[in-house]
């Protein structure tokens, strides 16, 4: 157990694709120390990106506010804000769902920055919230 109460190491699964390299997606596997109780998902990407594997790509956006939705990607199985999900022992990060992906875990949300709202982790258009 870490000086946090619950565990020492996360042990991060994560979707990588870079379109520029002929290699198709893959995952890769980080182990990162977790700083805090409550270290976000958001938080340990950024470990990763200073400490590991500086090529790892991801909207860095750190609102905090659970509205923004720059940060949604899929983490075991759900999209979720990345900023708001609290690190677990084993994860699997992916880029959000229905999006295209442009490299590692961002993707393009094209007109859905403009003409959306967040509801329970994911973009939707106005006239569906």
């Amino acid at each position: 157990m870490s000086e946090c109460g619950r565990f020492n190491n996360s042990k991060l699964k994560v979707f990588r694709f870079d379109p520029e390299v002929k290699k198709g997606p893959y995952f890769e596997y980080y182990n990162i120390p977790v700083i805090s109780e409550n270290m976000s998902v958001l938080e340990a990407l950024r470990y990763v990106v200073s400490h590991i594997d500086p090529t790892l790509a991801f909207r860095d956006y750190f609102c905090k506010t659970n509205q923004c939705g720059m940060c949604i990607m899929q983490i075991n199985g759900v999209n979720s804000f990345a900023c708001h999900t609290k690190i677990e022992k084993e994860m699997e990060i992916k880029p959000a769902k229905n999006y295209p992906v442009i490299k590692d875990l961002v993707v393009d949300f094209g007109k859905a920055d403009k003409y959306s709202c967040i509801f329970d982790g994911v973009l939707r258009v106005y006239r569906d919230c």
